[in-house]
């Protein structure tokens, strides 16, 4: 395509705008369409029976994990015996209210319960919670973020 623009031709001045044009749109749109394949993606796995409380909960654990908020998942770490006595494993505090549920078991057990995320290495979005006595935890005095490079090292990387 040759233009003329003040009486002179410009060769190559359609090729550039077309590719300008076409470079500009995919700027603008790429976020849309990723969030529109996102949110198809969400409400394929949201229909599906046996996958749909699984990615419920993976997707909060993970958002909660990953989010660099002030209102994280867990409230602090703690040491606790586990499998046996002697045996000690990191948990990470993720509830102390004696509200909702944890007062219900509070009244079958007798004393108050803490809910301790036990995180299986080295993935810290795997694990299991454990509900135990306040009485039986001992603080760790490191950060949730110590604790987790510790977890996911394997016990290699430490303070």
């Amino acid at each position: 395509f040759i233009y003329r623009i003040a009486g002179r031709s410009l060769p190559g001045v359609g090729l550039v705008a077309g590719l300008l044009i076409t470079l500009l749109t995919g700027v603008v749109t790429r976020g849309w369409f990723a969030k529109r394949a996102v949110k198809w993606a969400e409400s394929l796995l949201a229909r599906l029976p046996l996958i749909r409380p699984l990615y419920g909960t993976l997707k909060q654990l993970t958002n909660a994990l990953l989010s660099g908020s002030d209102k994280n998942l867990f409230k602090r770490v703690v040491l606790l015996e586990y499998p046996r006595k002697g045996i000690w494993s990191i948990g990470f505090v993720t509830s102390e209210d004696n509200s909702g549920f944890s007062k219900h078991i509070k009244d079958k057990c007798g004393e108050n319960l803490i809910s301790v995320f036990v995180v299986s290495a080295p993935n810290p979005t795997t694990g299991w919670l454990a509900l135990v006595p306040e009485t039986e935890l001992i603080d760790a005095d490191m950060s949730v973020e110590e604790a987790l490079k510790l977890v996911v090292s394997g016990g290699y990387i430490g303070k």
